[in-house]
């Protein structure tokens, strides 16, 4: 993991280096009244946590040291601060993987290699305005949460297994073609 800042330069095409590796996923975090947003590996867009198609204006990609950004306010406003966080992947402590949605009611996602502490899922969908998912090892099964102020869903993240987690039909988890990236962390000492 690493967190970092930096100042917006208002440029189509800009790059955040310095983290030491390929991320499998960058988010942005506007210090001002802009909206937060997120890049998993293999997306084809940058999507807020919440509902939303993606921009291509947003974090554009990830790269040998760091992350692209483009010119969105969300993300690059000369003169404004935002602040970033990137992952990798580590045997045994953060997964990051994708699966295409079948909308059944109960499905399960294995072959993380560790009983996750959190799990975190956004769809690449730009047709469809989906929100983000997420789910603390302290949530009461079933439930899972948006990312905004909305009650606990029990058709989202349902449960963290021993090898991965279980999905219900939700569409912001499950939807029959959709592809859904996730990241999978283990708590560890």
């Amino acid at each position: 993991m690493t967190v970092g800042s930096y100042t917006g330069n208002g440029s189509a095409s800009r790059s955040i280096t310095g983290v030491g590796y390929v991320p499998e996923y960058a988010a942005v975090l506007p210090a001002g009244a802009q909206r937060a947003n997120h890049r998993f590996a293999g997306m084809t867009r940058g999507f807020q946590f919440d509902n939303d198609t993606g921009s291509t204006t947003r974090v554009t990609g990830l790269g040998a040291d760091g992350f692209t950004i483009g010119n969105s306010a969300d993300v690059n406003t000369n003169g404004s601060t935002y602040h970033y966080i990137t992952f990798n992947e580590v045997a045994g402590s953060v997964r990051s993987a994708s699966y295409t949605g079948d909308n059944t009611t109960t499905r399960n996602l294995t072959g993380m290699g560790f009983q996750p502490d959190y799990a975190m899922i956004r769809a690449n969908d730009t047709g469809t305005g989906r929100r983000g998912q997420h789910r603390p090892a302290s949530q009461a099964d079933p439930n899972s949460l948006f990312y905004e102020n909305q009650a606990a869903i029990n058709t989202g993240i349902k449960s963290l297994l021993g090898d991965g987690f279980q999905v219900g039909n939700n569409t912001a988890v499950n939807a029959n073609g959709t592809t859904y990236h996730y990241l999978g962390f283990k708590d560890s000492p």
